[in-house]
């Protein structure tokens, strides 16, 4: 009988020693959205944290095209997405910042997909940031009014 007991404890400390721990979340991304304008170079929705870009999105007007970009992100080149909630936004990475950028012809379901209140995400080159919060609809209401006006500048 002794020898079934501790038999049934080293079995059960063999299991609990073999059973997986979920992976911690990610920590909350800490930072603000806001909007910026520039009459000759367009409009952009930056969250920002401590003076960084955590994530830039930017409809620029000369050329006229979609411009993201991450301080937290390396430079890579080849593809990339923007994705808010299930809507992905091809991108082509460049290695020209020190930083993260990409770019995409202006899309024009960016608009609603900013609107949707769902998080955003960035991935490049085997790396990813996100979720990030969406910005209120406000903001994200005023990019996009702006970025019409970027369109037809």
């Amino acid at each position: 009988m002794r020898i079934a007991a501790v038999a049934l404890l080293v079995s059960a400390a063999v299991l609990a020693g073999c059973a997986t721990t979920p992976e911690p979340a990610p920590p909350p991304q800490t930072g603000s959205w806001a909007i910026q304008a520039s009459a000759t170079a367009g409009a952009a929705l930056a969250f920002t944290d401590r003076g960084g870009d955590v994530l830039r999105i930017a409809c620029r007007r000369h050329p006229s095209d979609l411009y993201v970009a991450s301080d937290r992100l390396a430079p890579v080149a080849g593809p990339a997405r923007l994705e808010i909630g299930e809507r992905a936004f091809v991108l082509t990475a460049s290695s020209a910042e020190p930083r993260f950028s990409g770019t995409a012809p202006p899309p024009p379901a960016l608009d609603a997909a900013l609107m949707s209140g769902e998080p955003l995400r960035l991935s490049a080159g085997g790396r990813s940031l996100g979720p990030l919060p969406a910005p209120d609809g406000k903001l994200a209401a005023a990019f996009a009014i702006a970025c019409r006006g970027a369109a037809q500048g």
